[in-house]
């Protein structure tokens, strides 16, 4: 394997790592900050059904784009 496709799943993996951690944490934190319990369990639900629209879809979009142009332009949308 190519060194940039090594470290594009890399990173691909720190950001699923991060969010895995940041979870269990998400709502205690957000509660003392002041937001609304239905706000945490919106931007739960979002995470997951945008999971369920976009999982099915991804084997298309990766034979028309292709795997590592598909991973920068996922990387991109993410720092954003």
């Amino acid at each position: 394997m190519k060194k940039e496709t090594v470290l594009l799943f890399m990173i691909n993996a720190l950001s699923a790592i991060g969010y895995s951690l940041i979870a269990p944490l998400y709502p205690s934190v957000a509660i003392q900050i002041g937001i609304k319990e239905y706000i945490i369990g919106l931007t739960f639900s979002c995470f997951a059904i945008s999971n369920v629209i976009t999982i099915p879809l991804t084997p298309n979009i990766i034979k028309m784009y292709g795997r590592i142009n598909l991973m920068y332009f996922s990387l991109i949308l993410e720092v954003n």
